[in-house]
């Protein structure tokens, strides 16, 4: 394969109240892309989006609408990118996905408590997770409208077991592309969420591994840039990225860097 494409967005924060303006920005967009893919002459092969696709819950904007207009901007988005099937879209949850009414400020506390000491607590964390059990089921409740959206608009990428991650392989003319998606915002409730969340890397990470052990060429998707964790789970994070994949992608801080 002589090339690879892919379109990476992030942060879009869809809500009906600021349609007026941000359907401008977003019709922009397409244009651009409309005119960039025709004048390249690019086929792109993928596109990945890093988290925030929602705003959030909001009174009298309840995350379902705002799912809604993402879907259609997807599809409006990949019949811009020539037609390209749902199955080359890949997604990640963000903080602004999350139902933060769900969350019980008890059990955050908890989490944020543990944070504190997080070397102590990580095995069992990743345990928990991993089974999909105790705590770390009960905080993934918080994405349970994020998961919704996922099933209807890219079930490809639903994992059936309720982590919102997933791993694939994709055979792009002959190259196998690994995906591993991570959900990087099911202990994320508000500001307190620097240097604070869980990720249980340990669990997502060898997950992806097992599974993009045939892929020639593997990329990341998460929305979190890895300073964001707690201090046990950062430092796993920033060698296993480094170490497990290519290509890693995030989010969340609203501006655009590559590093090398």
């Amino acid at each position: 394969m002589s090339s690879l494409c892919w379109l990476h967005l992030s942060d879009i924060h869809f809500r009906p109240s600021t349609e007026w303006s941000d359907a401008t920005a977003r019709d922009a967009l397409l244009e651009h892309l409309r005119d960039t893919i025709s004048k390249r002459g690019l086929a792109i092969d993928l596109i990945f989006c890093t988290g925030d696709i929602a705003f959030g819950e909001l009174r009298g904007q309840p995350l379902a609408g705002q799912y809604a207009l993402a879907q259609s901007f997807f599809d409006e988005l990949r019949q811009v990118c020539g037609d390209l099937p749902a199955e080359r879209v890949f997604v990640v949850p963000g903080n602004h996905d999350v139902n933060r009414n769900a969350v019980d400020p008890h059990a955050q506390a908890h989490w944020n408590a543990l944070a504190s000491d997080a070397p102590g607590h990580a095995s069992r964390i990743n345990q928990e997770f991993a089974a999909n059990s105790g705590s770390a089921n009960f905080a993934l409740k918080r994405i349970a409208e994020y998961g919704d959206f996922v099933r209807a608009a890219f079930p490809h990428q639903q994992a059936p077991t309720g982590h919102h991650h997933y791993a694939q392989v994709v055979d792009i003319r002959g190259c196998k592309v690994g995906i591993g998606g991570f959900n990087s915002a099911w202990t994320c409730a508000g500001p307190e969420d620097d240097r604070n969340l869980w990720l249980a890397a340990e669990a997502q990470f060898n997950h992806m591994r097992t599974v993009l052990a045939p892929a020639n060429l593997r990329i990341g998707l998460i929305h979190h840039p890895h300073d964001w964790f707690n201090v046990a789970e950062r430092s796993i994070i920033e060698t296993r990225q480094q170490h497990d994949f290519d290509f890693w992608l995030h989010g969340h801080t609203h501006d655009l860097k590559v590093r090398p």
